[in-house]
């Protein structure tokens, strides 16, 4: 006897999709047109944890979206027209914003082509167009006149979701902007940003987690965002004392905890006449990696001296206590910026600065306590970061990625803007030892990949 495979109970539909990934998800939808309205359901939509993230490898100039999947170790192509002269400045359940040379942005959602317009750029506060591709822009605390290319590369630095825009009508829409990195949100249906008013002046991540969105700077301090009362605001939520400095500070959702990963960045400053060669490699054989041949060293990490505390009720932990009466004087650890006298550099406008990722750490929040706890493992967790994207998995979901590792891409925008070095910074770290491995569909040997690569989650919704 024939099965009737079109019309199968809706409930077991679901049951089946929420144990597959997103290619066989995408598969079932050809199988009926009975299948494709179950599918459609909310509580039949593939998670993002459980997902895996794809690395998109962008070309600005192309019609075709390069997709590299870590399952196949293998670079998938999707056409998509859509971000031929856009730049993707952040993705979220499926959809990547785009943003062009007009200050125009939208949500793209890369399987369907759908399209979700948002408020312009020149509707954020603090900026404004003056014609012919022009704008007036905030700059080093200067007004400054930029191209709309400029513009599109530098002005949104993050743009995160409160949820799928296709599923929930109230999502909310926030973003890091400008040179001073301040945060703005819009809602459905709204015609501009809403600037949230804030005592830091500047935030590395933001991330919505529990309801809320938080962000946080470059010393560990957390914000929530007040959105419902008349005047929005990021309130401080928590001060870590001492502090967590790092060249990137991410937020990270792993399971019912938040993640503070805090990233440790080799920078070294070179005149660009005494380049030999641009191949990675050859720079590292012939200046012993980093090491006295160059003119400015920068070592970013932290300022924090981390006291380590035994607690029976958890693992592999270390307690970062708050201290109200610390000081900090270890100078050599919170500088960031070069030892050597300003004085002895003659252009800076002919200097290039090589930088590479050292180290990660990664801190949990004692939500209770309000401070953030060191954690030396991730067990079977594996973490995503990178350029506007935050993700914790499990290695038990997904064998082909490893425990207790961190999957990261290049974020160092503001450097990007000179199209001489670059997207490069991406590999495999690993927590236990400290060693990072490459990935196999990026090329070891170069300074630039432009455009940068970046993780995106896939939605057929």
């Amino acid at each position: 006897m024939p099965r009737d495979w079109a019309n199968l109970d809706t409930d077991l539909i679901g049951a089946i999709v929420k144990r597959l990934r997103i290619e066989d998800h995408i598969r079932l939808q050809a199988v009926c047109k009975g299948w494709l309205s179950a599918l459609k359901e909310s509580t039949f939509q593939p998670q993002p944890h459980r997902q895996i993230p794809w690395l998109a490898l962008p070309d600005g100039n192309s019609d075709t979206c390069r997709l590299y999947s870590l399952t196949d170790k293998k670079i998938h192509h999707i056409e998509l027209p859509e971000i031929r002269e856009r730049r993707c400045c952040g993705t979220a359940h499926g959809w990547m914003v785009m943003v062009d040379n007009s200050a125009n942005v939208l949500l793209l959602n890369p399987l369907t082509r759908s399209q979700i317009p948002l408020p312009p750029i020149t509707t954020f506060p603090e900026i404004s167009e003056i014609g012919e591709g022009k704008y007036y822009y905030p700059s080093d605390m200067q007004i400054e006149m930029q191209s709309g290319e400029f513009v599109k590369k530098s002005f949104l630095e993050k743009v995160v979701l409160s949820g799928n825009p296709s599923l929930a009508k109230d999502y909310v829409v926030m973003a890091i902007y400008g040179n001073m990195q301040r945060l703005a949100f819009c809602k459905e249906g709204d015609d501009k940003w809403t600037l949230l008013e804030h005592e830091d002046q500047t935030f590395f991540d933001v991330v919505y987690w529990k309801g809320n969105f938080y962000a946080t700077n470059s010393t560990g301090r957390v914000a929530v965002c007040d959105l419902a009362g008349p005047v929005p605001k990021a309130r401080i939520f928590m001060i870590p004392q001492p502090k967590i400095v790092g060249s990137q500070n991410y937020l990270v959702p792993s399971g019912n905890e938040l993640l503070l990963v805090s990233k440790k960045l080799k920078v070294r400053s070179r005149d660009m006449n005494d380049i030999t060669s641009w191949n990675l490699n050859d720079v590292d054989e012939h200046h012993n990696e980093y090491g006295d041949n160059y003119d400015h060293e920068e070592e970013v990490y932290g300022n924090a001296n981390y006291d380590d505390h035994e607690d029976d009720g958890v693992d592999n932990i270390d307690i970062v206590e708050e201290n109200p009466n610390y000081e900090d004087n270890d100078d050599d650890d919170n500088n960031w910026e070069s030892d050597d006298n300003e004085d002895e550099v003659d252009d800076y406008d002919n200097r290039v600065f090589l930088y590479k990722t050292e180290e990660f750490r990664v801190f949990k929040l004692d939500e209770e306590k309000l401070f953030w706890v060191k954690v030396t493992s991730l067990d079977d967790r594996i973490l995503f970061v990178g350029y506007n994207f935050g993700l914790s998995l499990s290695a038990n979901d997904f064998p082909e990625c490893k425990a207790d590792h961190i999957y990261f891409t290049d974020d160092r925008s503001h450097i990007w803007n000179d199209h001489i070095v670059g997207g490069h910074d991406l590999g495999v770290y690993s927590l236990k030892n400290g060693e990072i491995e490459p990935f196999p569909c990026c090329p070891e040997s170069t300074w630039l990949i432009w455009p940068p690569p970046y993780w995106v989650t896939l939605s057929p919704y």
